[in-house]
Formats: structure tokens, C-alpha cells, sequence
């Protein structure tokens, strides 16, 4: 990888990371997050879509 390829990663990656705690803050404030969890939700999707979601989001496990 380039010096500007490595860049461009780290700035992609701060901004995903960013991202996902603006998401996360405005779930807290409209009452999504912090409460009980009392309903159970499931299905099967292709563990590609999964793995696309999680390096999109900068994420390594299912639950994140």
C-alpha cells in the first residue's frame, strides 16, 4: 500500500468511526439504546452481505 493509499484508509476508517458514533448518539437521544432488549429478531442473509456490512462499518463482530 502507498503512503497515500494508507491515508486515504485512515481517513475512510475515522470517518466510518465517526459516523457510527453519530448513529449511536442519536439512537440514545430518540430512546432506541440503553433500554431492556425485549424482542428477539432472526433470519438468514448471505455471510457475504454480513461481511460487506461489517467492512463498511469498520466493524469485526456480528454484534457491533
Amino acid at each position: 500500500m502507498t503512503i497515500r493509499g494508507a491515508a486515504t484508509a485512515a481517513s475512510e476508517e475515522q470517518i466510518a468511526h465517526t459516523r457510527n458514533r453519530l448513529v449511536l448518539e442519536q439512537a440514545r437521544a430518540v430512546g432506541l439504546l440503553g433500554a431492556a432488549k425485549n424482542t428477539r429478531l432472526s433470519g438468514r442473509v448471505p455471510s457475504e452481505l454480513i461481511e460487506a456490512a461489517k467492512k463498511r462499518a469498520h466493524v469485526t463482530s456480528d454484534t457491533e
